[in-house]
């Protein structure tokens, strides 16, 4: 663990999704069902790019190289709609806008996203 080399996992679904064995593969059947995901088909024949087989990913990235800078007020005149409407209800907000730049590495099949919504704690229902 403490060298990066194991890592708890769980399934993307998907058409040969990879669950595990025993019962942590019972539980993750069971909440893939529950999610109703199951009985969904993930083969798009029509676009097979956007067909998904399924695969496990680690639970936890870790990034690296992390840098932060100030850049500044950034001028919000281009038309976005988020910009325009304003803070909502229990929303975090600066007046002034986004400041900051941050650079980072992550390994593959991690998302940015995700780790900016930790770093700024936003709550999942302003994605």
């Amino acid at each position: 663990c403490a060298l990066g080399r194991l890592a708890v996992t769980g399934p993307l679904p998907g058409s040969e999704r990879i669950l595990a064995g025993h019962h942590p593969g019972r539980l993750e059947s069971a909440v893939i069902a529950a999610a109703g995901l199951s009985e969904q088909e993930w083969k798009v024949d029509r676009f097979p790019r956007l067909s998904s087989k399924g695969s496990r990913r680690s639970f936890v990235s870790r990034f690296s190289e992390m840098s932060v800078e100030s850049v500044g007020t950034i001028p919000h005149e281009d038309g976005s709609i988020r910009w325009k409407e304003g803070p909502g209800q229990n929303d975090r907000w600066h007046p002034e806008g986004a400041n900051l730049k941050c650079r980072f590495n992550l390994p593959p099949g991690s998302y940015a996203t995700i780790l900016m919504r930790e770093l700024m704690r936003s709550p999942l229902s302003h994605y």
